[in-house]
């Protein structure tokens, strides 16, 4: 799990319309809580 989220935030060339997708679809499936944890580290 870790793993990818390293790829996706040390990747500097995604544009801010796929980390909204990105970061909505971790909302719709680890819910808000927790996606607000992991997006804090």
């Amino acid at each position: 799990m870790a793993e990818w989220a390293d790829i996706v935030f040390h990747n500097k060339v995604i544009d801010k319309t796929a980390i909204k997708r990105l970061i909505r679809r971790l909302i719709d499936h680890f819910g808000i809580t927790y996606t607000s944890h992991i997006l804090d580290q």
